[in-house]
């Protein structure tokens, strides 16, 4: 990813849902000047934590979390997602402004990108930590075992 206000990105996105909206890839991809591919990993690996659904070709929070993200369930994905250190702080009102168009033009933030990640694995590996659960898998032609205890994010790539 070359200069996408990541950050900003997502925050907007998780606003709309909650109030919400509802979207296409290409709408989307359009508003926010990125690849429908971005969109698409947005919403399948950075938002996966979130109850959104497709129907007509239009992605939604599903009714039962509408409404419900507050200012601290930003700050907690911000903390989650590794981000929230790329701002000084943030309170409701740094929030606000990052949320608002006039404003948030002043930032840029420019990382050195994330590994692509398989969705289908990734939730399988989650589910298993959840559930304590063995995986089973061939690696260097190898039968291999493992007891997965946590997913972990370092310089964009997931061990």
């Amino acid at each position: 990813m070359s200069h996408d206000k990541l950050a900003v990105r997502l925050a907007q996105i998780l606003m709309r849902f909650n109030n919400g909206g509802r979207f296409s890839l290409e709408e989307l991809a359009s508003e926010f000047n990125v690849d429908i591919r971005t969109i698409q990993r947005d919403l399948n690996q950075r938002l996966s934590f979130m109850p959104i659904k497709k129907e007509n070709g239009k992605y939604f929070l599903e009714s039962f979390a509408l409404g419900k993200l507050s200012v601290k369930d930003i700050q907690n994905f911000a903390m989650l997602s590794g981000i929230q250190e790329l701002y000084p702080k943030l309170d409701e009102d740094f929030i606000t402004d990052l949320l608002n168009s006039k404003v948030n033009s002043i930032f840029m933030i420019k990382n050195n990108g994330f590994e692509k990640v398989d969705y289908e694995n990734f939730k399988i590996i989650s589910v298993a930590i959840l559930k304590h659960n063995i995986l089973n898998f061939n690696y260097k032609e190898k039968s291999r075992e493992v007891k997965p205890y946590k997913l972990l994010n370092y310089q964009g790539i997931w061990y």
